[in-house]
């Protein structure tokens, strides 16, 4: 009998990171998670502590591969799922300059957004990149590192994503950033696979300061000594380059040809289609286009950025009770709010959440645009306002779906992850106001489960990813929209866009923007 030999993805998230062993079968051998957040310096600052978050990414590694009991040497390749647009600034000495990442939430470069469009018109530079120009994409933060830090730009030797800083700390011998992470960042050409030399000479940077590109997949050496001390891998294991988050879960959700999507309501909100190739219309300009995990494919990604992010606040800012009490009782305080969205009907009694908690991504990519909850009333309770905030965020959810559908492209299914698919009652709202029936998986893992297809396509256990994706993404349940609610929320969609139209007109954003400033 041959020796089974066993794969391990890292998704390195907003919120924490995830290890997880799997068999060729995608059956679950060792899991560790370990959580941190990013800190807030000013309003609209996000950012990480590059060293915590690599050290807190060893030690989940180590707790996977001491649960699963194996042999470090049978665990054959990792691979990394990362979150996309974070981005830091890397010394001679190999050292993060002030130990910062600056995350994609980050929103403080809004005057190196206009620039970018004074150099160049916005759908020309989308043409190249596939971004929608805004402070998400990290050249935003780049640029503003340049000219707001400029004596920690001198020392700086490379600008790293933090995929490339991860493979390096594992024990590549260089900087290497996957086409995933680097189509993400805004000075990528989506077409050449290469950052883009023009660009890079038209907003006053190097070209030898960025990472060296390469496809997901690619051999990158083996885990080094030091991380293997650190990780609990062997030098053995094989260092594979993985992707971005979102095309990680695109391809651990069996996302691998034309018209299949996945949907991801987690930190950040993700709806993405496969494509064999990048397609140009005004309405992809809203979506962001970029290279898939697939080498040689592509993606089309609308994004919104708080998500489920928002259902957090919710749980540490008005639900204290309900986590308290679930701390008490030993569940997770999602139950016990669950709970309460049960005891509200679909339109949460007429509230309705515009869920801009981290400004609006596609299709509106409105910086100055806030969070808002309109309706209260007297009737209403804690159950009413934790559905509101379920179903705003899936408002925003449809808008992208819409936009999407604008642009030509044939959802004929979709697939459904993140942290928020793991609750029934968020998954009806999910299928009701989408009006689209959801496949939920076996590993709703799915970022961490793309970079172990990845891990396997790369040290030759598949032959393709597609490959890998069709021997180990699995499905369970369908959830199917109920006529009556669909219906319900069709009217409370339309609501939802007047409330944001509404203030946009009157220019509520730019006035609260200017009184937290004042």
């Amino acid at each position: 009998m041959a020796e089974k030999k066993y794969l391990i993805g890292i998704d390195v998230g907003t919120t924490g990171t995830k290890a997880m062993i799997f068999d060729a079968d995608a059956a679950v051998l060792g899991v560790g998670y370990r959580e941190y957040l990013a800190k807030n310096p000013k309003p609209d600052w996000f950012e990480f502590d590059a060293e915590e978050v690599i050290s807190l990414t060893f030690d989940a590694c180590q707790d996977a591969v001491a649960e699963s009991g194996l042999d470090p040497r049978d665990i054959v390749a990792v691979s990394f799922s990362t979150q996309r647009s974070t981005v830091g600034f890397v010394d001679e000495d190999n050292r993060v300059v002030d130990n910062i990442l600056y995350s994609w939430q980050d929103n403080r470069a809004v005057e190196e957004v206009e620039f970018q469009k004074s150099i160049m018109p916005e759908d020309e530079l989308t043409k190249i990149t596939g971004m929608p120009v805004t402070t998400t994409y990290c050249i935003s933060n780049i640029l503003w590192f340049k000219k707001n830090k400029p004596e920690e730009y001198k020392r700086t030797k490379k600008i790293v994503l933090l995929s490339d800083l991860l493979m390096r700390r594992f024990g590549a011998d260089d900087y290497y950033c996957d086409w995933g992470n680097a189509s993400c960042s805004g000075i990528f050409d989506m077409w050449g696979q290469d950052w883009h030399r023009g660009l890079i000479e038209k907003f006053g940077l190097e070209y030898e300061m960025f990472s060296i590109p390469v496809p997901g997949g690619k051999n990158l050496g083996n885990v080094s000594k030091e991380a293997a001390e650190k990780s609990g891998l062997s030098t053995d294991t094989i260092l594979i380059a993985g992707s971005g988050d979102q095309s990680c879960g695109a391809l651990g959700a069996g996302v691998i040809k034309p018209g299949l999507a996945e949907m991801t309501i987690g930190t950040a909100g993700h709806l993405i289609s496969f494509l064999e190739e990048p397609i140009v219309n005004e309405q992809v300009f809203k979506m962001m286009s970029v290279n898939g995990a697939i080498p040689g494919k592509y993606e089309i990604n609308g994004i919104q950025l708080s998500a489920a992010s928002i259902y957090r606040w919710f749980r540490d800012t008005v639900a204290v009770i309900e986590k308290h009490t679930a701390k008490e009782l030993g569940v997770d305080p999602y139950v016990l709010m669950d709970n309460l969205v049960k005891q509200s009907p679909p339109g949460a009694n007429g509230l309705v959440l515009l869920p801009y908690f981290a400004s609006a991504g596609c299709p509106v990519w409105d910086v100055q645009a806030t969070g808002a909850l309109i309706g209260l009333t007297f009737m209403h309770t804690k159950g009413d306002m934790a559905r509101a905030f379920m179903e705003g965020c899936m408002y925003e959810m449809r808008e992208i779906v819409e936009t999407m559908e604008q642009a030509g492209i044939d959802i004929k299914e979709l697939n459904i992850t993140g942290g928020a698919s793991k609750s029934a009652t968020w998954r009806q709202i999910m299928a009701d106001i989408l009006n689209i029936p959801l496949k939920m998986l076996v590993v709703s893992d799915a970022t961490v489960l793309g970079a172990a297809i990845l891990a396997g396509y790369g040290c030759g256990m598949f032959k393709t990813p597609q490959e890998g994706a069709e021997r180990m993404v699995k499905f369970s349940e369908k959830v199917t929209p109920i006529k009556e609610n669909v219906e319900k929320y069709n009217r409370y969609y339309q609501v939802f866009k007047s409330i944001y139209k509404g203030l946009k007109q009157e220019n509520v954003f730019e006035a609260m923007a200017m009184a937290r400033e004042s």
